[in-house]
């Protein structure tokens, strides 16, 4: 990395700058007198800064989570492929409208249609409910549709908007079809945990493949420094830990 590159990444990010704005005042705190408030409060809110957004910090703390899964789990004979959408914008008004895909859905798709040159004899079951005008699942299933994939191989689920949701109507869905488990289970890592628990609490035995790994392997010492989008992974990561302890105290997982 370029010391323009430094410059840039880190040191004129918002919360960089804010950062250093924040250590300043502490240090004249620290300088005079009767500021042992004020202190207190600066030295909290630094701490918190750097908790939600310290790269070197949110990195482990993602990868704790998407470590579960560490790789691809080895499938000898799914039965289906599983994929789960990741949002679409909300703008969407026709199916064919790619590019207001999330970049979650994207990754998802594109993971999903590459697994599926693989697995060339078995079904997709696409799964995401309607937001406004369209279905997640509607809009996927036409990403496939034209990376290639053969349209009686597409089997559609929009009636979802959560993944609990999401793992009953594929149960529902495979049960009708008389399709039998392991399927082969294709979401973001961050998110592959309570998918999977909560597929293998409705009896759906899967095939982890997760995608999109967030969690960056040893970050550099600077990387203490707060940053953007650092806190875009805590965002996701806090997502993640909010619907873990209500599926675990909902006893969906």
């Amino acid at each position: 990395m370029s010391f323009y590159h430094l410059i840039r990444d880190w040191l004129l990010d918002p919360l960089s700058l804010l950062f250093f704005v924040l250590l300043a005042v502490l240090l004249y705190s620290v300088l005079r007198p009767h500021t042992r408030w004020l202190r207190f409060m600066l030295i909290s809110s630094v701490s918190l800064l750097m908790f939600v957004s310290s790269p070197s910090i949110v990195n482990r703390m993602v990868l704790q989570l998407e470590m579960v899964y560490p790789s691809a789990q080895r499938c000898e004979a799914p039965s289906a492929i599983v994929l789960l959408a990741g949002g679409v914008d909300s703008k969407a008004r026709l199916p064919t409208q790619f590019e207001l895909m999330s970049r979650a859905s994207l990754g998802r798709a594109t993971a999903a249609w590459r697994v599926s040159e693989q697995y060339t004899d078995i079904p997709i079951v696409v799964s995401g409910g309607v937001l406004k005008r369209v279905a997640e699942a509607d809009v996927l299933s036409n990403y496939l549709l034209a990376l290639g994939v053969e349209p009686q191989r597409i089997l559609k689920e929009t009636g979802s908007r959560t993944t609990f949701e999401n793992a009953i109507n594929v149960e529902r869905l495979l049960s009708g079809m008389k399709i039998q488990t392991p399927v082969l289970l294709v979401t973001s890592a961050l998110h592959m945990p309570r998918s999977v628990a909560t597929l293998s609490k409705l009896g759906l035995d899967s095939c982890a493949y997760p995608v999109q790994r967030i969690g960056i392997v040893d970050a550099p010492w600077f990387a203490l420094i707060p940053q953007t989008t650092a806190l875009v992974k805590f965002d996701a990561l806090l997502h993640e830990w909010v619907a873990l302890l209500y599926y675990r105290l909902s006893d969906k997982v």
